[in-house]
């Protein structure tokens, strides 16, 4: 008995293996300044303030990753080596509650860990645990995870309170009361069960909507049903995409002409058809419940992105297991051709998860990334230029500030931070150009006072 719980220890194991490269990772400049590095709370708590449970600037709740970070801060500070390991423990025993749920919705032990371990590596998962702010990720479906498997074991009170720990993590949890009722057959005892879980999503949820506190608007990207089809098409999308996977910072409005909208159409009526084998219907209630929360139709997610599908990816998982499983039993394989089936697509997704994971290795890196994908968003280009001067390369980063104004047709997007950036290289002839350009332009900024005031005038010729 002892050794078969072991067994699931194998996942975490690989887990922590795939990513340890990421622990020589350091901060990039998306989210890791607003969450991390210029985040007042996490210098200091005050866990009796409202803003400190409700976390508005955020668009949802995320107080527990919060906390996480100041616990880190307190360790070690901000060195990023203790913030990255972090990440890397959590994805570890988030790999093991996967391997346990699976196991509890139908999986033979085996399988369950087959498909634990596809989740461990799978490519998807290098942008929550490679980039620092995709804590929140990882804590919600940690605790989402250890919520639903005590559903499962019934043991109501204990998943309550870890639903709850996660629901303050980040609202991918939120459809889970939903499956772990379907799982016992929508019963009234049951009911009871989820019923303090329903309540706290209900609330958080109310709140977020009447505060405006909520993290993007949908109707700015289509009209409902429309953005529910594209949103599904596209996420479900990713994982069996993972090698050319790129942050995404723009997204387009949604249109019935683009080929995800009739994906998620697709899958909806694929997902409905599916539930007609009996077999599969666990692992698709806990599919459905989890995809639930990004599917926008509630406005409580950000944009699209890979992070989001961090914890729908393991009742996927789960189906490419149950698959194998029921491939093996029929065809009567021997246990070494059953490993050897369950090891090939893990071990086939390492070197893309490696790939993907590098990008995270720092904001150069990252931006640079996103410049191949997205070369005609200003909103990327300003971003490299900033990780160029955090680098110390304040010369480069005014180069290409330069460069993207023209390419762009976009001077004045570009003024502020090329004014920046020409103080930085002690460009002084250049930085008064520039600040005369912006004093012209915006005479009120609070920028040319300041500068005016330590930039030295011009000699006699």
């Amino acid at each position: 008995m002892a050794r078969s719980r072991l067994a699931y220890l194998l996942p975490a194991a690989l887990a922590a293996a795939a990513f340890a490269p990421s622990l020589g990772f350091g901060f990039v400049n998306w989210d890791d300044d607003t969450h991390l590095l210029a985040n007042p709370s996490v210098r200091a708590l005050h866990p009796a303030s409202l803003d400190f449970w409700l976390t508005p600037s955020f668009g949802y709740p995320i107080p527990l990753p919060i906390l996480s970070y100041a616990l880190g801060y307190a360790l070690h500070g901000l060195h990023p080596l203790g913030h990255h390991a972090a990440n890397v423990l959590l994805h570890a025993i988030n790999c093991l509650l996967a391997a346990r749920v699976l196991a509890r919705l139908g999986l033979q032990r085996p399988w369950a860990l087959a498909g634990a371990a596809l989740f461990a590596v799978h490519p998807l998962c290098a942008e929550p645990v490679s980039w620092v702010s995709g804590r929140k990720d990882l804590l919600a479906a940690g605790f989402g995870l250890g919520a639903l498997d005590c559903w499962l074991a019934e043991r109501a009170l204990l998943a309550n309170l870890l639903f709850a720990a996660g629901a303050l993590s980040q609202p991918s949890v939120f459809g889970l009361p939903l499956a772990a009722w379907a799982q016992r057959g929508f019963g009234r005892r049951t009911l009871l069960w989820v019923a303090p879980a329903l309540v706290l999503v209900f609330a958080i949820t109310v709140g977020a909507l009447l505060g405006k506190t909520v993290a993007i608007q949908p109707q700015a990207q289509a009209a409902f049903p429309l953005r529910l089809f594209r949103t599904l098409g596209y996420s479900l999308s990713l994982p069996f995409r993972p090698f050319d996977l790129r942050p995404v910072y723009v997204l387009s409005p949604a249109r019935w002409s683009e080929p995800w909208t009739w994906l998620g159409i697709a899958s909806l009526l694929g997902v409905g058809a599916a539930f007609a084998v009996r077999s599969l219907r666990p692992l698709l209630t806990f599919l459905v419940a989890t995809v639930l929360p990004v599917s926008n139709l509630l406005p409580l997610a950000k944009e699209i992105g890979d992070a989001h599908l961090y914890l729908p990816l393991v009742p996927l998982c789960g189906l490419y297991a149950l698959g194998l499983q029921e491939l093996a039993t029929r065809l009567r394989l021997r246990t070494g051709l059953q490993v050897a089936t369950a090891a090939v697509l893990p071990l086939a997704l390492i070197p893309a998860t490696l790939a993907q994971s590098a990008r995270w290795h720092d904001g150069i890196r990252l931006w640079s990334a996103m410049m191949e994908r997205n070369p005609d968003v200003p909103q990327v280009c300003s971003h490299l230029g900033v990780a160029y001067a955090q680098s110390g390369q304040p010369g480069r980063a005014l180069a290409l500030f330069e460069s993207c104004a023209q390419a762009h047709h976009a001077r004045d997007f570009y003024l502020y931070n090329m004014v920046i950036a020409a103080r930085d290289a002690g460009e002084a002839e250049k930085l008064r150009a520039l600040l005369d350009e912006l004093s012209a332009r915006h005479p009120e900024h609070p920028l040319v006072r300041e500068l005016r005031r330590k930039t030295p005038a011009p000699g006699p010729p």
